[in-house]
């Protein structure tokens, strides 16, 4: 396949050689995985061939294109997503009116996941920064709150290392209220932000979650529990051969205070 291969030139003469309602055609075929031309450009880091594709589509058009969903459920947005390609994605989030993007964006794959669910898992802040500066306020409290197959938000998937650079971001952006929204929500297994950054010894993410809250708010994310009656302070106390220890005395004295 031309695009699979990167030919830009190739495919830019294969489109050229049609009208454009045969062209449209060509871009919308899905071969047995459900990938389009488009997914098969952006998976093999062809960015010339993705532009091309996605100039070539009608504005009409283009929003369907790129919410097409390949059998794992994932879009172009999903897969560039994976590879971490910010420049196909800023191109894409440019082509589209805020409309779309934000419908595009809602795309759950197969577990359930968002393209932003994806860049919290890589600690992806640039992919983080590029689609939070695009989408309203209003859509993108829906959008941070979409929760995949475990019920996870986009705070609560693991972020690794760039946990805490996200979440300082969020915290500069949305206001307090959104903002313990959003801490507050619970997986399927009844855990919260809060659980989550304490079970994987994430000290600083738990320090920026409680610098950016009123101490009321964050005193109710503390005493809220999973489904195995854990709260916060079960959580930090329960965790085994940390290298922190400082996760457990944090939220006794936040408590006892």
């Amino acid at each position: 396949m031309a695009t699979g291969k990167g030919y830009s030139e190739t495919v830019k003469c294969i489109l050229d050689s049609t009208t454009s309602s045969e062209s449209n055609m060509l871009l919308f075929i899905q071969r047995e995985d459900g990938k389009t031309a488009l997914h098969c450009a952006v998976i093999n880091g062809q960015l010339h061939t993705a532009k091309y594709i996605v100039d070539a589509v009608p504005a009409a058009d283009l929003q369907k294109l790129i919410s097409v969903q390949d059998t794992s459920g994932e879009t172009a947005f999903h897969k560039a997503a994976n590879k971490r390609d910010i420049k196909t994605i800023k191109y894409m989030v440019g082509s589209l009116s805020t409309a779309d993007l934000c419908k595009i964006l809602s795309v759950q794959n197969k577990s359930g996941e968002t393209v932003l669910h994806l860049a919290a898992y890589r600690g992806d802040l640039e992919i983080v920064k590029c689609i939070v500066k695009c989408v309203p306020t209003s859509d993108l409290i829906k959008l941070l709150s979409i929760q995949d197959n475990d019920g996870d938000s986009f705070t609560q998937v693991r972020a690794y290392d760039c946990s805490t650079k996200i979440l300082e971001y969020l915290a500069g952006v949305l206001l307090e209220n959104s903002l313990y929204n959003l801490f507050s929500i619970q997986n399927k297994a009844g855990d919260t932000t809060i659980h989550k950054v304490l079970a994987e010894r994430q000290v600083q993410a738990f320090k920026t979650i409680k610098s950016c809250l009123p101490k009321v708010q964050f005193y109710q994310l503390l005493i809220l529990q999973n489904k195995k009656g854990n709260a916060s302070l079960h959580v930090a106390i329960s965790v085994r051969n940390r290298t922190e220890t400082n996760l457990s005395t944090a939220a006794h004295r936040f408590c006892s205070c």
